[in-house]
């Protein structure tokens, strides 16, 4: 029986993590908050079945999105000089999850916006290996890319984000997971959470599941996820980059 749906780009892979049977995950791949505003959307319509599937059963829902948008779209629009608004996006978004049909006694959570651990230089190279971009087209503008990406600007954009993001949660009364506070020190993030790929926009999942834990305080969770397991999955990730020489 579910207890705990969640529903998000692949960070909410995390969840997984737990190895709790309890947690429903729902990954949708390359997944945007800006896409879940639009009627048509699939990954909408699939969050809006699944929430009737098991609305019986659940106790809380967890959503983690915005990561794309600010990490990948943000990028996108800039090369293409389209019109990016976060705040926008994120209005929609909150308004989308505030109105889905569930008892009243269902607790709703959204995740704030991760950081990014890739340094100003690897930028370029992480859109085209994300299919952002092709490569010629990236090395065409890369000067451009590499002005947007100081350590200054992209904190200043999370900052923004995730401060309008609570906002916008207590507006409608969401509880909001601050996850940020705890794998950051001073502006940067700590070494333990950072992935071995120097291309990987996701932290490590492990040293986060205690922190995520005590944060859903309406659904209890049970973290199945052991120190050794975390250690060998280094291990293995440090051995397939060596592979790909993406380290």
């Amino acid at each position: 029986m579910y207890k705990i749906l969640v529903f998000g780009d692949s960070f909410s892979n995390i969840f997984n993590s737990f190895k709790d049977p309890k947690i429903k995950v729902f990954k949708y791949k390359g997944a945007t908050a800006k896409g879940l505003t639009k009627n048509d959307n699939i990954n909408r319509k699939d969050i809006l079945k699944n929430i009737k599937k098991y609305k019986d059963i659940t106790g809380c829902l967890v959503f983690v999105f915005g990561n794309v948008d600010l990490h990948f779209s943000y990028y996108y629009n800039l090369l293409l000089k389209n019109k990016f608004d976060i705040k926008e996006i994120i209005t929609s978004y909150v308004k989308f999850v505030d109105s889905l049909p569930v008892n009243k006694n269902v607790a709703k959570y959204i995740i704030n916006i991760y950081p990014s651990p890739v340094l100003q230089k690897n930028i370029p190279s992480q859109l085209v290996l994300y299919n952002i971009f092709k490569n010629d087209f990236i090395l065409e503008n890369k000067e451009l890319i590499l002005e947007h990406s100081n350590d200054e600007l992209r904190l200043k954009r999370l900052y923004e984000a995730n401060t309008f993001l609570k906002a916008e949660c207590i507006k409608h009364k969401i509880n909001f997971i601050d996850i940020n506070s705890n794998i950051m020190k001073e502006n940067k993030i700590k070494s333990n959470f950072i992935d071995p790929s120097i291309y990987n926009l996701h932290l490590r999942y492990e040293p986060q599941l205690k922190y995520l834990k005590h944060k859903i305080t309406k659904c209890k969770i049970i973290n199945k996820c052991s120190a050794k397991a975390s250690e060998k999955y280094k291990k293995q990730k440090i051995l397939s980059l060596k592979k790909k020489f993406y380290i």
